[in-house]
């Protein structure tokens, strides 16, 4: 399903020359994916009494929670911009 919607993104939305939207999406569907995937893991874990994920310096799920969070703020401010009429080119 993301990689559907990431080449969606990709193929309809994105536009030259720097194709922002798509590598938004594509950080924001895997982040997605990620939190989910250990969310799963965590479970599957708990479950059969193995132990929790081993931590160290650096933590996945907080950048991938932290990525996904500042790019739904970027998007809901773009919305805010857009409903209000910021965001969009007056007609000449």
């Amino acid at each position: 399903m993301a990689n559907r919607k990431i080449h969606d993104t990709a193929e309809y939305q994105a536009e030259p020359p720097d194709y922002d939207e798509f590598f938004e999406d594509r950080q924001f569907e895997y982040a997605v994916l990620g939190l989910d995937a250990s969310a799963l893991a965590t479970k599957l874990r708990r479950h059969v009494g193995f132990p929790d994920r081993p931590t160290s310096q650096w933590d996945p799920l907080a950048y991938m929670a932290d990525v996904k969070s500042k790019i739904e703020e970027a998007r809901e401010e773009r919305a805010r911009r857009h409903a209000s009429g910021l965001g969009v080119p007056a007609l000449s």
